[in-house]
């Protein structure tokens, strides 16, 4: 949030999953937990990045073909938009 609300980095990749990381954890018991969101974040301006997330500068989304071809979708188009600037 801090990167994305100060610009001071170009995000790239995909959207968060919109949670800060601080979940409260329930025991539910016979091997099962459950997760909830126990704090709101929010970017200094008051929009809403918990349960919406946080939108990329450049996104670029992996594909499962990457991963079978050791390549790096992500870090490849960075590269690209790096040296094109």
């Amino acid at each position: 949030m801090p990167f994305k609300d100060n610009g001071r980095a170009l995000l790239v990749g995909e959207a968060t999953a919109g949670s800060s990381g601080q979940p409260h954890h329930f025991d539910l018991g016979e091997g099962f937990r459950a997760w909830v969101g126990a704090k709101r974040e929010t970017f200094p301006d008051g929009a809403r990045f918990e349960g919406v997330g946080i939108a990329p500068d450049l996104e670029i989304t992996q594909q499962a073909a990457d991963s079978r071809e050791a390549s790096d979708r992500v870090l490849n188009g960075t590269l690209a938009f790096m040296a094109s600037q």
